[in-house]
């Protein structure tokens, strides 16, 4: 059996450790075991780790975040391990000068970091945070922008990233008995909101959407439509979104199992993000349970085009499709199946683990190195 080393500086749950499970997960459907080879332990001192890559960070070879790393130690593990491949997630673990030679590399940008750390010095208050994330976002593009993964295959979540940066693109999907495998319950309780929007909210881009919601979305809503209704669900609500909430006269869903509990009391899911790179995950599981969605531009560019949501600019626009939606519950239903049928036909483990596991070149007619 091959064996792959998924290289990753993880720290906190969040996008990327999704993106590991996701690697995990298809690996293992094609017979391919996974190692985990995390590069940084929550709560030490890193930055004299990886000192010694000042210059190239200086010179736009490697991310700011490769600092926080060895890759001696990195060099040593992989040679005790010897993998048959190696899969770095991000370029915040990416450093070519200490990969394994003669082993296929994967280096998935998961998302386009530029973009991302330029969006949040846009939503950010703070000025000095405003200008380190702007800092962070000059120096990732000349990083994406280098000739340093000449030779390494690139893949990227989203469907706009992966054609800017010129990798292939992987996307989320989701296994087998997960929510869009599932079948359709039978009978659904009374339903109680008009909109759900789900997400944990102390992120940045999602307090951004809340935001827009309650500035420029659901008071035009609420004049088209007075008796509309809204709730916001997700982890870690700040104090602002808090206040947006009892603002718009939404409800907020703090502890709950699964978003899927929550939609089967909800008519739609939307996703009003202003911002947003990569794949949005809680739209594609939205899809995955039959609901119907109106989504921000930015929550569509992860997809492929043509994806059966509505896709409405943040303001007005988006306010409008939602009343459209709200008071033609057919063709919410009709849109709802027909997100469905495109997870269980494009979005799955099954659809893409071919892919995945063909980037790696391993000849069909001998042994990975690892079994011989």
């Amino acid at each position: 059996m091959p064996r792959v080393a998924l290289v990753h500086a993880i720290v906190r749950a969040g996008g990327a450790s999704v993106r590991l499970q996701w690697w995990k997960e298809v690996l293992a459907l094609s017979g391919v075991s996974t190692v985990d080879v995390p590069l940084i332990t929550p709560g030490r001192a890193v930055l004299p780790r990886g000192i010694a890559r000042l210059g190239a960070v200086a010179s736009g070879i490697n991310a700011p975040e490769t600092l926080a790393w060895s890759g001696p130690a990195l060099r040593r593990r992989l040679a005790a391990m010897a993998p048959d491949g190696v899969v770095v997630l991000s370029l915040r673990a990416f450093d070519p000068a200490v990969l394994p030679d003669g082993v296929p590399v994967v280096l998935d940008y998961v998302d386009r970091l530029s973009v991302s750390y330029r969006q949040r010095s846009l939503i950010e208050h703070r000025r000095l945070r405003q200008s380190a994330w702007r800092l962070l976002g000059g120096a990732m593009e000349r990083v994406e922008a280098s000739s340093s993964t000449a030779g390494v295959v690139t893949t990227a979540v989203g469907c706009r990233d992966a054609a800017a940066l010129g990798a292939t693109w992987l996307p989320i999907t989701l296994a087998a008995g997960s929510t869009g495998h599932r079948p359709l319950p039978t009978t659904l309780p009374e339903r109680r909101w008009d909109g759900l929007f789900v997400g944990t909210l102390d992120y940045g881009p999602n307090v951004a959407a809340v935001r827009a919601l309650a500035t420029s979305i659901w008071p035009e809503v609420v004049r088209l439509r007075p008796e509309s209704s809204l709730c916001i669900a997700g982890r870690r609500p700040t104090a602002e979104v808090r206040n947006l909430v009892a603002a718009m006269g939404a409800e907020l869903v703090v502890d709950f199992e699964e978003p899927a509990d929550l939609m089967t009391r909800a008519l739609m899911s939307i996703a009003p993000l202003p911002l947003a790179t990569g794949m949005q995950i809680k739209v594609l599981e939205a899809a995955a349970a039959g609901h119907p969605l109106v989504i921000s531009p930015a929550a569509a560019a992860g997809l492929a085009p043509g994806f059966p949501a509505r896709v409405a600019t943040v303001g007005i626009p988006f306010a409008r499709q939602l009343v459209d939606l709200f008071d033609d519950p057919g063709a919410a239903a009709e849109l709802g199946i027909a997100g469905r049928t495109a997870v269980q036909r494009c979005y799955t483990h099954e659809r893409w683990a071919p892919l995945a596991t063909g980037l790696f070149g391993w000849p069909g007619d001998s042994e990975p190195a690892g079994d011989r």
